[in-house]
């Protein structure tokens, strides 16, 4: 055998980080799908595109809310992940 030790199965911080990382890819996701794409008619002048924009504002406000406002929960859990103190056997 290697002599490197089997991890302990259970909580770990590496583990939530991860967990937290696949939870706000699926939340970034259900928010993205709810974004509809402007059609040929609503492209072909800017005065368009204007009023589609205002008429989708609330779905695009709240994708644009949410990316910043969840990378920032992602990184801060990150750094605090670190100074978990990690248990030895």
């Amino acid at each position: 055998m290697s002599g490197k030790a089997r991890p302990e199965p259970g909580f770990s911080p590496e583990r939530l980080v991860f967990f937290t990382d696949a939870i706000f890819a699926i939340a970034m996701t259900l928010l993205a799908v709810e974004l509809k794409r402007p059609d040929e008619k609503e492209l072909a002048s800017a005065r368009a595109l204007g009023g589609f924009l205002v008429d989708q504002r609330d779905a695009y406000l709240a994708f644009a809310l949410a990316a910043p406002y969840g990378g920032a929960l992602i990184s801060r859990m990150r750094t605090s992940t670190v100074q978990v103190p990690r248990r030895r056997s």
